[in-house]
């Protein structure tokens, strides 16, 4: 049985609650996601979305805490940055809830007075750190601190976890682990509540326009089988057309997973602008399948400055105004009632075009129009 196609209304709900939710877990207002993992690649860094994360704490006045494993220059606004590099998780776990852990007037512990966000630069580390501790390897002293229990015990309904994981960067196995322990990656993508994956906006537009001619995507990166080539053409330059020429573009393409606490998952395509599209809107979060390059059927409308005299500029309008090759085509067909009154003997005043017929007992000597 042939599954019960969606109509019109469904579509356009589905796409309307993708993106308000899209925005709200970009936004982490009222803890809707309290651990969200970003894999990110060579191809394309996640700085770009961390940056938006931290941009929109901002607002909220969320208390940012940034753990810093390899960044040199932490990003902006940020409240307190953690150097974790050669620490341990319990040294680190002590100093992330006394950052995390504001005092009240009286002296105690108040969690729920401020919201704050912990972002993790380098999630590797952190694999590695409880692989040495917990199998003792490496010379590190052998606990009872595992990664999953390091995770939890910084949660909080007052505590997000914004961590990123490199996917390119191999993971040496140590001698010590547990055969039958799960793979690192697949525990993290099974505790988080929000996984994202990043693309560049370049290859994932290239990959589509040849799925649009039946031919066989182009692979990027690693997986084109170079030798000594680790990235492609495209990698981390973004999509945006407002860019100048010495402007680097910030957008990306990710892929977002959340799931729910009752069990179901919401996945869905978004795109992140470089800039808002428009001076009234500022949001710069659009579902993919939205964007020109991506989706070839849409048209934008012209803007007055191209010679079209009549043409209407919607750049500062909450709604578009353009149409799809399907509306103009349609528009074509259509014949307006009257039409040859319009093409016939123009521009004499409001004449009215009537052709009498046979029950009119129309005589052209004695009635006249």
């Amino acid at each position: 049985m042939a599954p019960p196609q969606a109509n019109a209304k469904t579509v356009q709900y589905r796409r309307t609650h993708n993106l308000l939710l899209g925005t709200r877990l970009l936004s982490q207002r009222g803890t809707p996601s309290p651990f969200t993992l970003v894999l990110d690649s060579l191809e394309q860094s996640s700085t770009p979305l961390v940056e938006e994360y931290i941009s929109r704490a901002k607002l909220l006045r969320v208390n940012i805490i940034y753990i810093s494993f390899t960044t040199l220059r932490p990003p902006k606004n940020v409240t307190k940055v953690i150097k974790a590099h050669g620490k341990s998780l319990d040294a680190l776990q002590r100093e992330l809830v006394a950052a995390t852990t504001p005092v009240a007037g009286g002296g105690q512990p108040d969690p729920t007075k401020v919201q704050n966000m912990i972002i993790i630069d380098s999630t590797n580390h952190l694999v590695s750190i409880s692989s040495e501790e917990v199998g003792g390897g490496g010379g590190g002293t052998k606990t009872n601190m595992s990664l999953s229990y390091f995770l939890s015990s910084i949660l909080s309904p007052s505590v997000t976890i914004i961590a990123t994981y490199h996917t390119d960067i191999p993971r040496i196995s140590t001698s010590t682990n547990n055969a039958y322990n799960p793979d690192p990656l697949d525990l993290l993508k099974y505790l988080c509540t929000t996984l994202i994956t990043v693309y560049s906006p370049s290859h994932i537009f290239t990959q589509k326009r040849a799925l649009d001619k039946s031919l066989p995507p182009p692979s990027f990166g690693l997986h084109e089988g170079i030798e000594g080539s680790l990235t492609s053409l495209g990698s981390n330059t973004g999509w945006c057309e407002t860019c100048g020429i010495n402007e680097k573009s910030r957008g990306l393409i990710y892929e977002l997973e959340h799931r729910r606490m009752s069990g179901r998952a919401m996945s869905e395509w978004f795109f992140l602008l470089c800039h808002a599209p428009s001076k009234k809107s500022k949001e710069r979060l659009i579902l993919l399948e939205d964007h020109p390059a991506y989706n070839p059927t849409i048209v934008e409308a012209p803007s007055s400055g191209n010679g079209g005299g009549g043409a209407v500029e919607d750049s500062d309008l909450t709604f578009s105004l353009g149409l799809t090759a399907k509306q103009k085509s349609d528009r074509e067909g259509v014949v307006l009632p009257y039409f040859d009154a319009q093409s016939e003997e123009g521009g004499t005043g409001g004449r009215i075009l009537y052709v009498p017929g046979r029950e009119d007992d129309w005589d052209d000597e004695e009635d006249e129009i």
